[in-house]
């Protein structure tokens, strides 16, 4: 897991990842998890400032600044994929949690990654 987060953390220097997203991208397979090096290399570029279609704000969170990266292809070789995240009142991203879109509920998520930021705010 180490190699893993050495790389995400040369994508993303000042990130902050969580063990409950690293576990999640652990078991991607290769070609997805090109995919969301790709699109966090271009988030973390852009100072995750992007908008739609690529970064989203998340509505029924707990905290207003919760978004989601949305990883599609056109061509649907890959599963969609969704990343949660928030920046810390440091302005560092905090990447709190990945899921595969099988539907559009995405309550259980959200709530989900409340608590791994209300948990990383509160040990800070």
């Amino acid at each position: 897991m180490e190699a893993i987060e050495k790389k995400l953390s040369d994508i993303c220097p000042n990130a902050i990842f969580t063990d409950n997203f690293m576990n999640w991208y652990k078991k991607c397979n290769k070609e997805e998890k090109n995919k969301i090096k790709e699109k966090l290399r271009l988030c973390y570029s852009n100072k995750f400032q992007l908008g739609r279609p690529l970064i989203d704000t998340l509505e029924n969170s707990y905290f207003p600044n919760m978004k989601g990266i949305r990883i599609r292809e056109a061509q649907a070789r890959i599963r969609e994929i969704r990343i949660l995240f928030a920046m810390t009142p440091e302005r560092k991203p905090a990447i709190l949690h990945g899921f595969f879109k099988y539907n559009d509920n995405y309550t259980p998520h959200i709530k989900k990654a409340d608590k791994l930021l209300k948990d990383l705010l509160d040990n800070d």
